[in-house]
């Protein structure tokens, strides 16, 4: 780092001194969680094929599946996680979003943008 850098992070003690861990930003570490799930994905394809020349399906065959369909779940979910902490982290810090209905305006921050408004709502017509 050089002396000019501004980085998040938060204190860890350790051997009794306190030390900064920085805090990364969660769209590459949510992509690079989808990319590990999605490689280990095809090593699981390979083991199931292999074990389906067996007629009989035992444990070990449930047991590939079971972790198949657990990596898939872990792709889809890390890569829809991605794209919520980028559009996330592309709302300004002043940011207010008005959603008007014939009764009643709500007035949302940030913070509240980013916690209760559907990822669908944030992204229609590129809104809030």
């Amino acid at each position: 780092m050089t002396s000019t850098s501004i980085f998040r992070a938060f204190p860890y003690t350790y051997r009794g001194q306190i030390r900064l861990i920085p805090e990364p930003d969660p769209v590459p570490v949510y992509f690079h969680l989808a990319y590990v799930n999605y490689r280990l994905i095809d090593e699981k394809k390979k083991a199931i094929l292999k074990l389906l020349l067996n007629p009989v399906v035992g444990e070990p065959m449930i047991n590939e599946w079971y972790e198949h369909f657990g990596l898939a779940s872990g792709f889809v979910i890390f890569l829809f996680t991605t794209l919520e902490a980028f559009v996330n982290s592309r709302i300004p810090n002043n940011y207010e979003y008005k959603r008007v209905d014939k009764r009643v305006t709500e007035i949302f921050n940030k913070q509240q943008v980013e916690e209760y408004i559907s990822f669908n709502e944030k992204n229609q017509n590129g809104n809030p």
